[in-house]
Protein backbone atom coordinates (compact mmCIF):
# COMPACT_ATOMS: atom_id res chain seq x y z
CA UNK A 1 0.00 0.00 0.00
CA UNK A 2 1.51 3.66 -0.92
CA UNK A 3 1.03 6.38 0.90
CA UNK A 4 1.38 10.08 -0.46
CA UNK A 5 1.51 13.11 1.85
CA UNK A 6 1.53 16.75 0.52
CA UNK A 7 1.07 19.86 2.28
CA UNK A 8 -1.37 22.96 1.56
CA UNK A 9 0.27 25.71 -0.20
CA UNK A 10 0.47 29.06 1.38
CA UNK A 11 -1.75 31.34 3.02
CA UNK A 12 -2.09 35.16 4.85
CA UNK A 13 -2.54 34.39 8.32
CA UNK A 14 -1.42 36.83 11.53
CA UNK A 15 0.65 34.28 13.50
CA UNK A 16 0.01 35.92 16.54
CA UNK A 17 -3.61 35.82 16.23
CA UNK A 18 -3.82 32.63 14.54
CA UNK A 19 -6.33 29.80 15.48
CA UNK A 20 -5.40 26.16 16.24
CA UNK A 21 -7.81 24.16 13.34
CA UNK A 22 -9.28 27.78 11.54
CA UNK A 23 -11.41 26.17 8.98
CA UNK A 24 -11.69 29.84 7.12
CA UNK A 25 -8.48 30.69 6.00
CA UNK A 26 -7.47 30.68 2.24
CA UNK A 27 -4.72 30.26 -0.11
CA UNK A 28 -2.85 33.12 -1.35
CA UNK A 29 -1.69 33.89 -4.86
CA UNK A 30 1.65 32.13 -4.04
CA UNK A 31 -0.08 29.24 -2.48
CA UNK A 32 -2.27 28.42 -5.44
CA UNK A 33 1.14 28.63 -7.45
CA UNK A 34 2.43 25.77 -5.08
CA UNK A 35 -0.91 23.82 -5.49
CA UNK A 36 -0.83 23.80 -9.02
CA UNK A 37 2.95 22.85 -8.73
CA UNK A 38 1.80 20.10 -6.37
CA UNK A 39 -0.54 19.03 -9.01
CA UNK A 40 2.44 18.57 -11.17
CA UNK A 41 4.59 17.10 -9.05
CA UNK A 42 1.69 14.43 -8.62
CA UNK A 43 1.05 13.54 -12.49
CA UNK A 44 2.76 10.74 -12.60
CA UNK A 45 1.38 9.29 -9.34
CA UNK A 46 -1.44 6.72 -9.13
CA UNK A 47 -4.06 7.76 -6.62
CA UNK A 48 -7.10 5.43 -5.75
CA UNK A 49 -8.46 8.03 -2.90
CA UNK A 50 -7.62 11.83 -1.79
CA UNK A 51 -8.15 12.39 2.36
CA UNK A 52 -8.19 16.17 3.00
CA UNK A 53 -8.49 17.87 6.53
CA UNK A 54 -11.36 20.34 6.52
CA UNK A 55 -9.35 23.37 6.03
CA UNK A 56 -10.50 25.86 3.86
CA UNK A 57 -6.99 26.17 2.49
CA UNK A 58 -6.78 22.27 2.02
CA UNK A 59 -9.44 21.89 0.59
CA UNK A 60 -8.01 24.62 -2.10
CA UNK A 61 -5.29 22.29 -2.65
CA UNK A 62 -7.18 19.66 -2.93
CA UNK A 63 -9.49 20.58 -5.81
CA UNK A 64 -6.36 22.16 -7.56
CA UNK A 65 -4.91 18.48 -7.46
CA UNK A 66 -7.80 16.78 -8.02
CA UNK A 67 -8.65 18.93 -11.63
CA UNK A 68 -8.94 16.45 -14.75
CA UNK A 69 -8.71 13.75 -12.44
CA UNK A 70 -12.12 12.97 -11.11
CA UNK A 71 -10.27 10.92 -7.74
CA UNK A 72 -12.46 10.32 -4.53
CA UNK A 73 -12.03 12.59 -2.22
CA UNK A 74 -12.59 11.92 1.98
CA UNK A 75 -12.93 15.08 4.09
CA UNK A 76 -11.38 13.79 7.72
CA UNK A 77 -11.77 15.78 10.73
CA UNK A 78 -9.40 13.18 12.32
CA UNK A 79 -6.35 15.05 10.17
CA UNK A 80 -7.12 18.19 12.59
CA UNK A 81 -7.53 15.84 15.66
CA UNK A 82 -4.17 14.27 15.42
CA UNK A 83 -2.01 16.88 16.34
CA UNK A 84 -4.72 19.23 18.25
CA UNK A 85 -7.20 16.64 19.96
CA UNK A 86 -9.48 18.63 22.27
CA UNK A 87 -7.76 21.41 22.13
CA UNK A 88 -8.53 21.69 18.31
CA UNK A 89 -10.14 25.63 17.22
CA UNK A 90 -8.36 26.89 20.50
CA UNK A 91 -6.03 30.10 20.57
CA UNK A 92 -2.07 29.41 20.61
CA UNK A 93 -1.66 31.08 23.97
CA UNK A 94 -4.76 28.85 25.31
CA UNK A 95 -3.40 25.56 24.07
CA UNK A 96 -2.20 22.68 25.51
CA UNK A 97 0.91 21.32 23.87
CA UNK A 98 0.93 17.93 25.80
CA UNK A 99 0.99 15.60 23.16
CA UNK A 100 2.60 17.14 20.37
CA UNK A 101 5.46 19.44 21.20
CA UNK A 102 6.01 17.15 24.49
CA UNK A 103 7.12 14.47 22.65
CA UNK A 104 10.34 16.51 21.44
CA UNK A 105 11.21 15.48 24.65
CA UNK A 106 10.53 11.76 24.57
CA UNK A 107 13.72 9.95 22.64
CA UNK A 108 12.37 6.49 22.46
CA UNK A 109 9.29 6.01 19.89
CA UNK A 110 8.28 3.04 21.80
CA UNK A 111 7.86 4.55 25.20
CA UNK A 112 6.26 8.08 23.24
CA UNK A 113 3.73 5.72 21.56
CA UNK A 114 2.65 4.45 24.50
CA UNK A 115 2.70 7.48 26.66
CA UNK A 116 1.35 10.47 23.99
CA UNK A 117 -2.36 10.56 22.59
CA UNK A 118 -0.79 12.31 19.72
CA UNK A 119 0.90 8.90 18.67
CA UNK A 120 -2.03 6.91 19.39
CA UNK A 121 -4.30 9.30 16.81
CA UNK A 122 -1.63 8.93 14.20
CA UNK A 123 -1.42 5.23 14.49
CA UNK A 124 -5.40 4.68 14.88
CA UNK A 125 -5.77 6.94 12.00
CA UNK A 126 -3.50 5.25 9.99
CA UNK A 127 -4.02 2.00 10.77
CA UNK A 128 -7.51 2.29 9.81
CA UNK A 129 -6.07 3.19 6.33
CA UNK A 130 -4.45 -0.19 5.91
CA UNK A 131 -8.15 -1.32 6.24
CA UNK A 132 -9.49 0.71 2.92
CA UNK A 133 -9.25 -1.30 -0.25
CA UNK A 134 -7.79 1.50 -1.75
CA UNK A 135 -3.92 0.91 -2.78
CA UNK A 136 -2.71 4.31 -3.10
CA UNK A 137 -3.86 7.37 -1.02
CA UNK A 138 -2.88 10.82 -1.07
CA UNK A 139 -3.37 12.96 2.17
CA UNK A 140 -3.32 16.16 1.95
CA UNK A 141 -2.86 18.18 5.06
CA UNK A 142 -1.42 20.85 7.36
CA UNK A 143 2.34 20.49 8.49
CA UNK A 144 2.07 19.22 11.89
CA UNK A 145 0.21 16.59 10.46
CA UNK A 146 2.76 15.90 7.87
CA UNK A 147 5.52 15.52 11.12
CA UNK A 148 3.20 13.31 13.04
CA UNK A 149 2.98 10.70 9.60
CA UNK A 150 6.56 11.05 9.62
CA UNK A 151 7.30 10.29 13.26
CA UNK A 152 4.83 7.15 12.72
CA UNK A 153 6.95 5.54 9.64
CA UNK A 154 10.61 6.73 11.00
CA UNK A 155 10.63 7.44 15.02
CA UNK A 156 12.13 10.61 16.35
CA UNK A 157 14.83 11.89 15.06
CA UNK A 158 17.96 11.75 17.67
CA UNK A 159 18.19 15.03 17.89
CA UNK A 160 14.49 15.29 19.24
CA UNK A 161 13.76 18.06 16.55
CA UNK A 162 10.25 17.17 15.74
CA UNK A 163 9.73 20.02 13.37
CA UNK A 164 12.56 19.70 10.88
CA UNK A 165 10.18 16.63 10.11
CA UNK A 166 7.79 18.77 8.25
CA UNK A 167 7.93 19.22 4.55
CA UNK A 168 8.45 21.92 2.61
CA UNK A 169 5.45 23.47 0.22
CA UNK A 170 4.58 21.36 -3.18
CA UNK A 171 7.08 18.28 -1.53
CA UNK A 172 5.46 14.76 -1.79
CA UNK A 173 6.27 12.24 0.68
CA UNK A 174 5.50 8.76 -0.36
CA UNK A 175 5.77 5.80 2.08
CA UNK A 176 4.56 2.38 1.60
CA UNK A 177 3.17 0.10 4.34
CA UNK A 178 1.02 -2.83 4.69
CA UNK A 179 -2.24 -3.63 4.47
CA UNK A 180 -3.93 -5.04 8.18
CA UNK A 181 -3.90 -8.73 6.92
CA UNK A 182 -5.23 -11.94 8.68
CA UNK A 183 -2.44 -14.27 9.84
CA UNK A 184 -1.76 -16.60 8.18
CA UNK A 185 -0.43 -20.33 9.16
CA UNK A 186 0.65 -21.78 6.24
CA UNK A 187 0.64 -25.57 6.80
CA UNK A 188 4.16 -26.73 5.38
CA UNK A 189 3.80 -29.00 2.56
CA UNK A 190 0.44 -29.82 4.16
CA UNK A 191 0.52 -31.02 7.71
CA UNK A 192 3.33 -32.54 7.47
CA UNK A 193 4.21 -33.63 10.73
CA UNK A 194 1.52 -35.81 10.61
CA UNK A 195 1.73 -37.24 7.21
CA UNK A 196 4.09 -38.03 4.52
CA UNK A 197 4.70 -34.20 2.97
CA UNK A 198 3.22 -32.40 -0.31
CA UNK A 199 0.97 -35.54 -0.60
CA UNK A 200 -3.22 -35.29 -0.99
CA UNK A 201 -3.46 -36.90 2.70
CA UNK A 202 -1.09 -33.98 3.69
CA UNK A 203 -3.41 -31.35 2.55
CA UNK A 204 -6.10 -33.01 3.48
CA UNK A 205 -4.59 -32.77 6.89
CA UNK A 206 -4.21 -29.29 7.18
CA UNK A 207 -7.53 -28.22 6.07
CA UNK A 208 -8.89 -30.97 9.06
CA UNK A 209 -5.97 -28.68 11.28
CA UNK A 210 -8.02 -25.79 10.17
CA UNK A 211 -4.87 -23.98 8.36
CA UNK A 212 -5.84 -20.89 6.40
CA UNK A 213 -2.83 -21.48 4.70
CA UNK A 214 -0.45 -24.49 2.21
CA UNK A 215 2.59 -24.19 1.34
CA UNK A 216 3.96 -26.92 -1.34
CA UNK A 217 6.79 -27.23 -4.23
CA UNK A 218 6.58 -27.71 -7.79
CA UNK A 219 8.92 -29.47 -10.11
CA UNK A 220 8.98 -30.80 -13.90
CA UNK A 221 8.76 -34.59 -14.61
CA UNK A 222 10.66 -35.97 -18.15
CA UNK A 223 7.02 -35.31 -19.79
CA UNK A 224 6.49 -32.42 -19.14
CA UNK A 225 3.79 -32.63 -16.34
CA UNK A 226 4.35 -30.49 -13.25
CA UNK A 227 4.32 -32.53 -10.17
CA UNK A 228 4.50 -31.20 -5.99
CA UNK A 229 7.81 -32.68 -4.44
CA UNK A 230 10.23 -30.91 -2.78
CA UNK A 231 13.90 -33.05 -2.40
CA UNK A 232 16.15 -32.90 -4.98
CA UNK A 233 15.89 -37.25 -5.55
CA UNK A 234 13.25 -39.05 -4.05
CA UNK A 235 15.24 -41.74 -2.92
CA UNK A 236 14.14 -40.93 1.10
CA UNK A 237 10.20 -39.81 0.31
CA UNK A 238 9.76 -42.37 -2.00
CA UNK A 239 10.34 -46.39 -3.09
CA UNK A 240 12.23 -45.15 -6.04
CA UNK A 241 15.81 -43.39 -6.89
CA UNK A 242 16.95 -40.30 -8.54
CA UNK A 243 15.31 -36.94 -9.56
CA UNK A 244 11.99 -36.31 -10.63
CA UNK A 245 13.02 -35.18 -14.22
CA UNK A 246 14.06 -38.89 -14.51
CA UNK A 247 10.72 -39.74 -14.70
CA UNK A 248 7.53 -39.38 -16.82
CA UNK A 249 4.40 -38.78 -14.93
CA UNK A 250 3.17 -42.56 -14.81
CA UNK A 251 6.28 -43.76 -13.99
CA UNK A 252 6.45 -41.18 -11.20
CA UNK A 253 2.01 -42.90 -10.49
CA UNK A 254 3.80 -46.52 -10.09
CA UNK A 255 5.59 -45.31 -7.37
CA UNK A 256 4.73 -44.89 -3.10
CA UNK A 257 5.21 -41.80 -1.86
CA UNK A 258 3.66 -42.93 2.00
CA UNK A 259 5.60 -45.83 3.20
CA UNK A 260 8.70 -43.69 4.41
CA UNK A 261 6.55 -41.78 6.79
CA UNK A 262 3.96 -44.47 8.14
CA UNK A 263 3.15 -47.80 6.60
CA UNK A 264 -0.30 -46.90 6.98
CA UNK A 265 0.14 -44.84 4.22
CA UNK A 266 1.30 -47.01 1.54
CA UNK A 267 1.03 -46.13 -1.64
CA UNK A 268 0.19 -42.40 -1.49
CA UNK A 269 0.82 -41.01 -5.01
CA UNK A 270 2.59 -38.20 -6.05
CA UNK A 271 0.18 -35.11 -6.45
CA UNK A 272 -0.30 -33.25 -10.22
CA UNK A 273 -0.32 -29.74 -9.73
CA UNK A 274 -3.25 -29.04 -12.03
CA UNK A 275 -5.40 -31.73 -9.85
CA UNK A 276 -4.33 -29.66 -7.26
CA UNK A 277 -5.37 -26.77 -8.36
CA UNK A 278 -8.15 -27.87 -9.53
CA UNK A 279 -9.23 -29.30 -5.99
CA UNK A 280 -7.75 -26.98 -3.59
CA UNK A 281 -7.17 -23.41 -5.32
CA UNK A 282 -10.81 -22.55 -4.97
CA UNK A 283 -10.78 -23.09 -1.51
CA UNK A 284 -10.61 -19.94 1.17
CA UNK A 285 -7.07 -20.64 1.45
CA UNK A 286 -3.78 -19.07 1.33
CA UNK A 287 -1.16 -20.58 -1.08
CA UNK A 288 2.56 -20.63 -0.75
CA UNK A 289 3.29 -21.94 -4.42
CA UNK A 290 7.75 -22.56 -4.60
CA UNK A 291 9.04 -23.57 -7.50
CA UNK A 292 12.08 -25.40 -7.09
CA UNK A 293 13.32 -25.85 -10.95
CA UNK A 294 13.27 -22.65 -13.49
CA UNK A 295 11.79 -23.25 -16.91
CA UNK A 296 8.33 -24.33 -15.46
CA UNK A 297 6.73 -20.59 -14.68
CA UNK A 298 4.42 -20.26 -17.38
CA UNK A 299 2.93 -23.77 -17.34
CA UNK A 300 2.21 -22.90 -13.93
CA UNK A 301 0.46 -19.63 -14.41
CA UNK A 302 -1.76 -20.85 -16.60
CA UNK A 303 -2.58 -24.08 -14.65
CA UNK A 304 -3.14 -21.26 -12.15
CA UNK A 305 -4.98 -19.06 -13.99
CA UNK A 306 -6.93 -21.46 -15.01
CA UNK A 307 -8.51 -22.87 -11.59
CA UNK A 308 -8.08 -19.66 -8.99
CA UNK A 309 -11.03 -17.49 -8.09
CA UNK A 310 -8.82 -15.22 -5.34
CA UNK A 311 -5.85 -13.58 -5.55
CA UNK A 312 -4.68 -15.34 -1.87
CA UNK A 313 -1.95 -17.20 -4.02
CA UNK A 314 1.85 -15.81 -4.51
CA UNK A 315 4.43 -17.66 -6.08
CA UNK A 316 7.37 -18.03 -4.00
CA UNK A 317 10.89 -19.40 -4.72
CA UNK A 318 14.76 -18.94 -4.18
CA UNK A 319 15.83 -19.00 -7.21
CA UNK A 320 15.32 -15.00 -7.96
CA UNK A 321 15.81 -15.57 -11.68
CA UNK A 322 12.43 -17.64 -11.59
CA UNK A 323 10.30 -14.87 -9.62
CA UNK A 324 11.79 -12.27 -12.46
CA UNK A 325 10.59 -14.64 -15.15
CA UNK A 326 7.39 -14.93 -13.13
CA UNK A 327 6.91 -11.16 -13.04
CA UNK A 328 7.86 -10.70 -16.86
CA UNK A 329 4.71 -13.23 -17.56
CA UNK A 330 2.71 -11.66 -14.84
CA UNK A 331 2.46 -8.16 -13.54
CA UNK A 332 -0.27 -9.15 -10.89
CA UNK A 333 0.67 -12.27 -8.99
CA UNK A 334 2.36 -12.00 -5.85
CA UNK A 335 5.52 -12.70 -5.43
CA UNK A 336 7.61 -13.92 -2.36
CA UNK A 337 11.03 -14.21 -2.17
CA UNK A 338 12.83 -16.79 0.63
CA UNK A 339 16.30 -16.20 1.46
CA UNK A 340 19.00 -18.23 3.23
CA UNK A 341 20.28 -14.77 5.27
CA UNK A 342 19.09 -11.70 6.94
CA UNK A 343 16.62 -9.11 5.58
CA UNK A 344 19.01 -6.05 4.28
CA UNK A 345 18.53 -3.24 2.20
CA UNK A 346 19.93 -5.11 -0.66
CA UNK A 347 17.96 -7.90 -0.77
CA UNK A 348 14.49 -5.43 -0.18
CA UNK A 349 16.48 -3.17 -3.12
CA UNK A 350 16.10 -6.29 -5.51
CA UNK A 351 12.85 -8.19 -5.28
CA UNK A 352 11.18 -4.31 -5.06
CA UNK A 353 13.22 -4.63 -8.38
CA UNK A 354 10.46 -7.13 -9.52
CA UNK A 355 7.72 -5.38 -7.73
CA UNK A 356 7.98 -8.31 -5.34
CA UNK A 357 5.54 -8.46 -2.11
CA UNK A 358 6.83 -10.80 0.44
CA UNK A 359 10.46 -11.61 1.64
CA UNK A 360 11.22 -14.69 3.88
CA UNK A 361 13.69 -15.19 5.83
CA UNK A 362 14.85 -18.04 8.03
CA UNK A 363 12.78 -17.62 11.27
CA UNK A 364 16.32 -18.17 13.50
CA UNK A 365 17.65 -14.76 11.32
CA UNK A 366 14.96 -12.51 11.58
CA UNK A 367 14.60 -9.82 14.12
CA UNK A 368 12.22 -7.51 14.68
CA UNK A 369 14.23 -4.43 13.20
CA UNK A 370 14.46 -6.21 10.11
CA UNK A 371 10.74 -6.61 9.77
CA UNK A 372 10.43 -2.94 10.02
CA UNK A 373 12.36 -2.08 7.19
CA UNK A 374 10.70 -4.65 5.07
CA UNK A 375 7.45 -3.52 6.29
CA UNK A 376 8.38 0.52 5.46
CA UNK A 377 9.37 -0.71 2.06
CA UNK A 378 5.78 -2.39 1.70
CA UNK A 379 6.98 -5.96 1.73
CA UNK A 380 5.29 -8.55 3.90
CA UNK A 381 7.20 -10.82 6.00
CA UNK A 382 6.35 -14.67 5.65
CA UNK A 383 9.17 -17.26 8.09
CA UNK A 384 10.30 -20.37 7.24
CA UNK A 385 12.49 -22.93 8.93
CA UNK A 386 10.46 -23.38 12.12
CA UNK A 387 11.56 -26.66 12.96
CA UNK A 388 10.49 -26.77 16.88
CA UNK A 389 7.74 -25.21 18.97
CA UNK A 390 10.50 -23.18 20.81
CA UNK A 391 11.38 -21.34 17.84
CA UNK A 392 8.29 -21.18 16.79
CA UNK A 393 7.21 -19.10 20.28
CA UNK A 394 9.95 -16.85 20.23
CA UNK A 395 8.68 -15.12 16.96
CA UNK A 396 5.19 -15.58 16.08
CA UNK A 397 4.13 -12.40 18.08
CA UNK A 398 6.77 -10.06 15.27
CA UNK A 399 4.70 -7.82 12.64
CA UNK A 400 4.83 -11.29 10.34
CA UNK A 401 2.00 -12.39 8.05
CA UNK A 402 2.49 -15.61 8.86
CA UNK A 403 4.66 -18.81 8.68
CA UNK A 404 5.03 -21.91 7.24
CA UNK A 405 4.87 -24.68 9.99
CA UNK A 406 4.81 -28.81 9.67
CA UNK A 407 2.48 -28.76 12.87
CA UNK A 408 -0.22 -25.85 11.94
CA UNK A 409 -2.22 -27.08 14.87
CA UNK A 410 0.17 -26.15 17.73
CA UNK A 411 0.53 -22.25 15.93
CA UNK A 412 -2.91 -21.93 15.83
CA UNK A 413 -3.48 -22.95 19.41
CA UNK A 414 -0.35 -20.71 20.36
CA UNK A 415 -2.98 -17.70 18.44
CA UNK A 416 -5.40 -18.64 19.89
CA UNK A 417 -3.91 -17.84 23.46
Amino acid sequence: MKILVTRHGQTDWNVEKRIQGRTDIELNNKGIEQAYKTKENLKNEKIDLIISSPLKRTKQTTDIINIDRNIPIIYDKRLLEICYGENEGKLYDEFDYDGFWNIVNTHEYKEAENVNSFIQRVHNFLNDLKNRKEENILIVTHNGVCRAINTYFNGIPENKNIIELGINNCEVVKYHTLKNHEYIVYAHRGASAYAPENTKVAFEKAIELKSNGIELDLQKTKDGKIVIFHDDYIDKKSNGTGKIEEYTYQELLKLDFGSWFNAKYKNEKIVLFEDFARDYLGKDLTFAIELKVLGIEKETLEIINKYKVHNNIYISSFLYDALENVRKIDSDIKLSWLIDDKISKENIDKILKINGNQICPKANLVSKEDIEIANNNGLGVRLWKINNEEIMKKVYKLNIEGMTVNFPDKLINLLKK
